[in-house]
């Protein structure tokens, strides 16, 4: 596993981010895929019409990825890239996913988790929640967010949800990463494909099971090319342009 920015990078980089980022972002709701900066499709690949694939208080779901596509264990086969490469520099500000069927959509908010690193088994925590998954000592946390939903009604029945990250970071694209989806309160019924390659990954509050090698999570992960991190860094309050204020549809 590849090591990613150090706490001391990530931790400069997002408070530059947050200066310049508009705080209220949440999740926005479309009729169709957001394609605006994608720096990672996973959705169009084999992505299938399987029901009841529920994120609830039984059990989170996500998927590793990375954003160069280099071989990841059990969702190798699954990932497609449009415009960055290896060994490049990204901000990731954004992960959008579809949802399948708005009756079984009844959660308040979400929380939202990017990490790098596979867990161990020693999870200390209590139940499916962010931090619980955290606890686990072969985890290590990037970005910890929670988003309200959209109120029941709002939305249809497969339209895309983007969340909007309120504070982006910065990793290598071929840094091998992770996130986790946690429904608060409810369920979030999304929608999975079926694929070789498999990939989703699940957390029950014990164990982590996954990569599945028959299903997928589909989703898109949104944002922008950057300088390496030292030039980044330099460039001060210059880096707020990197991060545009927008709404994704």
């Amino acid at each position: 596993m590849k090591k990613i920015l150090s706490p001391f990078c990530i931790a400069a980089l997002t408070c530059l981010f947050v200066l310049g980022t508009d705080v209220s972002a949440s999740i926005v709701v479309s009729g169709s895929e957001p394609t605006t900066d994608v720096l990672l499709d996973q959705f169009h690949t084999n992505q299938g019409t399987i029901a009841g694939a529920n994120i609830s208080g039984a059990s989170a779901r996500g998927s590793f990825f990375s954003l160069d596509t280099s071989s990841i264990t059990g969702n190798a086969t699954s990932q497609t890239s449009t415009n960055i490469g290896a060994n490049t520099f990204a901000s990731i500000d954004g992960l959008s996913f579809r949802i399948n069927g708005n009756a079984n959509t009844t959660a308040d908010s979400l929380d939202i988790v990017f990490f790098t690193g596979s867990p161990v088994g020693d999870f200390t925590g209590t139940g499916v929640t962010a931090a619980n998954f955290l606890s686990d000592s072969g985890v290590t946390a990037i970005l910890t967010e929670n988003h309200a939903l959209p109120a029941a009604g709002t939305f249809g029945a497969t339209d895309f949800f983007t969340v909007e990250l309120n504070s982006p970071f910065v990793v290598n694209s071929s840094d091998q990463l992770g996130f986790f989806i946690f429904a608060n309160n409810g369920n979030i019924t999304h929608l999975e494909g079926q694929n070789s390659g498999g990939g989703r990954i699940a957390f029950n509050g014990t164990a982590l099971g996954g990569p599945s090698g028959a299903r997928d999570f589909n989703f898109v992960v949104h944002g922008s090319a950057v300088p390496e991190p030292s030039s980044l860094i330099l460039l001060g309050l210059g880096a707020f342009g990197l991060i545009a204020n927008r709404r994704r549809s």
